[in-house]
């Protein structure tokens, strides 16, 4: 999520191929109906279906992922675990001392035209040269969380793809349910 390390949010890229690791799985997510592979592929044509390996206590967040083979791009859909508020505060918080949470850069800027507010982070985590985006947005008033639609990137520390994200996102906005608010 926006405003933690990458391995907080589990959105690292590995920068390499790997096989899946074994466990059971949960079935495709209904988010994957707004977020499906064509929608996916707008922003790299490797990216394919990624499942979400079952927890061995309790129960993973809902989420849709799709990830390169190589390893190197994670795309991900998921709601947001804080109100929309509290993820505009973290978020300005991060840029004002990225090395709080061990990032080496952090930027944010307003977004319009999506949802009742928004915003886009760009992270460069200390460690591996990777970059991770997000687009935070509150879909309506009458809900106080949001969407996440995050893409992890290895291998570079200037990727910004907040724009890729954003037409995504517009694109399948009115798609999704309201947000969970538990």
């Amino acid at each position: 999520m926006p405003g933690t390390s990458t391995a907080e949010s589990g959105l690292a890229p590995t920068g390499s191929a790997q096989a899946p690791a074994a466990g059971r799985t949960y079935p495709p997510s209904p988010l994957c109906h707004a977020l499906d592979l064509a929608a996916a592929q707008r922003i790299s044509p490797s990216l394919k279906f990624s499942a979400q390996l079952m927890p061995q206590q309790g129960e993973a967040p809902d989420a849709c992922s799709y990830a390169a083979d190589d390893g190197t791009l994670l795309l991900s859909l998921a709601s947001t675990s804080r109100p929309y508020e509290t993820e505009v505060e973290i978020a300005a918080g991060l840029v004002r001392d990225p090395k709080a949470s061990q990032m080496k850069s952090a930027s944010v800027r307003p977004l319009e035209s999506l949802g009742v507010g928004a915003f886009a982070e760009v992270q460069v985590p200390e460690g591996p040269p990777q970059t991770v985006t997000f687009v935070v947005w509150q879909p309506s008033h009458h809900v106080h969380r949001g969407w996440v639609l995050s893409l992890a990137q290895a291998g570079t520390t200037t990727a910004d793809h907040s724009a890729e994200l954003f037409r995504l996102a517009q694109s399948i906005h009115l798609r999704l349910p309201d947000p969970p608010e538990t």
